[in-house]
């Protein structure tokens, strides 16, 4: 089963009391003409989920990268 959410979506669920494990996966897309900031600490994304923005990998889906970024980190 899967739900799919927009990022400005208020939603939630109640606790996993199955013994199958529930996962996430978040997909962000950005324009190509935008620099992901590779130096965020991980505090600065306030997820709550520690997350190492230096080695996050990125993919360009379409067109050209306009701003520079480094598409073989993380890979």
């Amino acid at each position: 089963q899967m739900s799919l959410h927009d990022v400005y979506m208020i939603h939630g669920a109640a606790a996993n009391t199955s013994s199958q494990r529930r996962t996430g996966v978040a997909l962000r897309y950005m324009p190509a003409t935008s620099l992901f900031d590779r130096g965020l600490k991980p505090v600065d994304g306030k997820t709550g989920v520690a997350v190492n923005f230096a080695q996050r990998p990125l993919w360009l889906l379409r067109g050209q990268d306009r701003a520079g970024n480094d598409f073989s980190v993380g890979h």
